[in-house]
């Protein structure tokens, strides 16, 4: 019997960033670079990657996925929707696939942080 995961190579991961503090119904610009090899040091081609999938997660390399962004074809800055994240210390991390299906090792996880806005000034009544 032939042993199909004998046969697959794993992508090398790609960098994921970003930068800076946010706030509650803002966007961030998220970055990252494509993966341009496998593990078998055999090259990757940009026209081999199907898409790239950046996850924002509770935890570093684990917890909820709060947000996914989706760039077919591979990595292009993306603006990330933050209305829907919930408050607190935020990770970034992703995996690219390639067009014969095989995925990559997550990438180093980022860290951000994600605050709601400050509260407006105090307003003085009578």
């Amino acid at each position: 019997m032939i042993k199909i995961i004998g046969c697959l190579l794993l992508l090398v991961s790609m960098g994921v960033w970003a930068e800076g503090m946010v706030y509650e119904g803002g966007t961030k610009t998220v970055h990252c670079t494509d993966a341009t090899e496998r593990t078998d040091g055999t090259p990757l081609l940009p026209e081999e990657i199907e898409r790239v999938e950046i996850y924002v997660r509770t935890e570093d390399g684990a917890g909820t996925v709060e947000a996914t962004i989706l760039m077919p074809g591979g990595c292009r800055p993306m603006s990330l929707d933050l209305s829907n994240l919930t408050e607190g210390q935020k990770y970034q991390d992703g995996v690219t696939y390639d067009t014969a299906g095989r995925v990559s090792a997550h990438s180093v996880s980022l860290p951000f942080e994600y605050l709601k806005a400050p509260p407006g000034p105090p307003v003085m009544t009578e």
